[in-house]
């Protein structure tokens, strides 16, 4: 730990690219800037980029520079090895991939109740410790994604442990899913110093919803990134920042606020903490691209950029979304209605996330694009074909809606807090336990969000989120849908007198017979 010179660090998992290539020109002038400006931390995995971030590490930085000049990291992946006996001859890879004799950090990666005790069944663990007594990893430490009492549990196991690195950013701080803080306090408790990842939110929160930039920009400061970052490598015990940097802009401005680190002011930490209220109005996905769930997909779908195409659509609302979604991204194939539900990507999601169902989301907001394509008319125009002349009768259509959609939002977390209040645990679980039976139930919302809970892969609370988000976009989706109904008339649910309201214009639609 004595050779890292900053607290700001390159991961290299985002990295500048030429179609399937990584594009080393522009990634060795990236690495050049970072060393150059006093930094000298990299953070690596094999499953990065396919094994490409490996070698592009060996082409642009250590078959480069002395290796006294630069801070390596990398990571044993469950999905590489089986067995004890797999451990070492992959660790052995890795090292020749990088170009390097030792790694100075060894990180148990992706930590979690299912691939913890896959890591102690193998002895991975003990491995690992073995190999830095044989002088070839200084330090060993693990990459998390679980509970805080996972945590807890693992660090108590195991208290030789050197580093933990968490997610950690201002949207997820107090997420019940993701548990930032918590864990945080659980490194605190432990004396672990904390390497963080994803402190932008795979680029989320460098690219914010108009209003939510608006807040910062009034700051008359740095990027949407750099309160980001600064949010992050302000707390005690953050030994290390890690930006995923895709290009020489991103470094030159991670570069210019953080050489010279200074914590977010009062006013700052205001202005961000009404960012994150605006984040929680607005239901997105929270993907981070980390891409581990790509690569075994067998319909080639690209998950996160279609996931990152659906929040630009719920943020922005424009053209651009629907661009990218049928002329980028599935161009070649690979739609959200391509998926088969195998579930091979939720199994390695670290962000736990019901991709099968946010796939089926997405598919069903953009299915105009693609029966468009497929068909070479507008989904508007079949439905308008296929409507009778005039409508056979009178109909009054009410629709409930709330002008501040937070206040549908809490609504509907109180609802679920009352339905856990009522035992919906226990009448999940008997679905769970008839899933063959009741297939059709075993899918619904209300249900499936305990399935993780019951096998033992996920804590209760953060399933009780995963509930409440799904509910979340189902609402979001029911209100998608009925506005695009003509004749609605819309209510104001949260106005005091829209009982009121209500029962007037049903007495007037039904006085004219």
């Amino acid at each position: 730990m004595e050779k890292i010179k900053k607290n700001l660090g390159f991961g290299f998992m985002r990295l500048p690219m030429q179609g399937e290539e990584v594009d080393l020109a522009q990634t060795q002038q990236m690495v050049d800037a970072f060393l150059a400006a006093g930094f000298n931390y990299f953070d690596t995995a094999h499953g990065y980029l396919d094994g490409r971030s490996e070698t592009a590490l060996k082409a642009c930085l250590t078959s480069r520079y002395p290796r006294e000049d630069y801070v390596l990291t990398n990571k044993l992946t469950a999905n590489f090895f089986k067995t004890e006996a797999d451990i070492r001859p992959f660790f052995e890879s890795q090292l020749a991939a990088c170009g390097v004799d030792d790694f100075d950090f060894y990180l148990m990666h992706a930590q979690s109740m299912k691939n913890f005790e896959h890591f102690k069944a193998c002895r991975a663990y003990e491995t690992a410790f073995a190999l830095k007594a044989e002088g070839k990893v200084r330090h060993v430490g693990i990459s998390f994604h679980d509970s805080a009492e996972m945590l807890d549990r693992i660090l108590t196991e195991y208290p030789q442990l050197e580093a933990v690195q968490l997610q950690f950013n201002y949207v997820d701080y107090d997420d019940p899913a993701v548990q930032s803080r918590r864990c945080y306090e659980v490194c605190r408790k432990h004396g672990k110093p904390v390497i963080v990842m994803e402190p932008v939110k795979g680029g989320n929160l460098a690219d914010l919803p108009e209003d939510a930039a608006a807040v910062l920009d009034a700051l008359h400061g740095g990027s949407s990134a750099s309160y980001a970052i600064r949010f992050a490598a302000g707390f005690p015990g953050i030994m290390m920042v890690l930006s995923g940097m895709s290009d020489l802009r991103q470094v030159e401005d991670n570069i210019a606020f953080m050489r010279d680190f200074k914590p977010l002011d009062e006013t700052e930490l205001a202005a961000v903490k009404r960012v994150q209220e605006i984040f929680r109005s607005k239901s997105l996905i929270p993907c981070t691209a980390c891409r581990y769930c790509t690569a075994g997909c067998p319909q080639h779908i690209s998950i996160p950029d279609l996931f990152a195409v659906m929040n630009a659509k719920q943020i922005h609302r424009d053209w651009n979304a629907d661009y990218y979604y049928s002329e980028v991204y599935t161009k070649n194939g690979g739609r959200a209605s391509d998926c088969i539900r195998c579930g091979k990507c939720e199994k390695v999601c670290p962000q736990h996330l019901h991709i099968r169902d946010l796939l089926a989301d997405v598919a069903a907001v953009l299915r105009a694009l693609e029966h468009y394509r497929a068909t070479g008319k507008k989904l508007s125009a079949q439905k308008a074909d296929s409507l009778p002349p005039e409508k056979p009768y009178r109909s009054l259509i009410l629709g409930l809606d709330f002008p501040e959609r937070a206040q549908l939002y809490r609504r509907i977390d109180l609802r679920v807090d009352l339905m856990m209040e009522q035992d919906l645990l226990n009448e999940a679980k008997r679905v769970w336990e008839h899933r063959d039976t009741y297939k059709t139930a075993a899918q619904a919302i209300g249900y499936k969000e305990f399935f993780p809970y019951f096998t033992g892969e996920s804590a209760l609370a953060p399933c009780v989120e995963k509930l409440k988000q799904a509910s979340r976009n189902y609402a979001k989706r029911q209100l998608t849908w009925f506005r695009h109904m003509e004749g609605i008339c819309w209510l104001d649910a949260s106005a005091p007198d829209v009982r009121e309201r209500a029962a007037h214009l049903t007495n007037e639609f039904l006085a004219k017979g």
